[in-house]
């Protein structure tokens, strides 16, 4: 680890972020004897990542996290609009099934003389309204 950090000094100048991760590392390395691998690895990783970024104080990693919140929220806003659409193409398959299903139906009634149409319509309303009121009296 040591070795590790001295090369890195000599790659680039410390900035002040990146000297107060190392003085964290430092002092882990200080207070504990076997020291945390998992947690040496991601301070070495948060360094690394400041590093190439050219993050060298706070406010510019400040200003970095909130480009990516709003990058973030780009792709969010994005996805929304997709799934929604996708929704709403679901719905005109739905239909388009539909209408290949009962398309001979409705051929078959429009070639029946009108009185028989009247007489049809008739029947299958009573037979949707029983429907209907079977359905609600079987929810009350």
């Amino acid at each position: 680890m040591k070795h590790w950090a001295k090369r890195e000094s000599l790659k680039s100048p410390q900035s002040p972020l990146a000297d107060e991760v190392e003085s964290i590392l430092t002092r882990e390395r200080q207070m504990a004897r076997n020291v945390d691998s998992h947690a040496v690895k991601n301070s070495e990783q948060a360094l690394e990542f400041l590093r190439e970024n050219e993050i060298q104080d706070y406010a510019v990693l400040m200003e970095f996290c909130r480009d990516s919140d709003r990058e973030l929220c780009d792709v969010q806003d994005e996805l929304k609009y997709l799934d929604r659409r996708g929704n709403t193409l679901k719905e005109h398959i739905q239909q388009a099934e539909y209408f290949k299903e009962f398309q001979p139906f409705f051929k078959a009634f429009k070639s029946l003389k009108p009185h028989k149409q009247r007489s049809f319509t008739k029947l299958i309303a009573e037979k949707l309204c029983s429907r209907i009121r079977h359905t609600l009296f079987q929810r009350a």
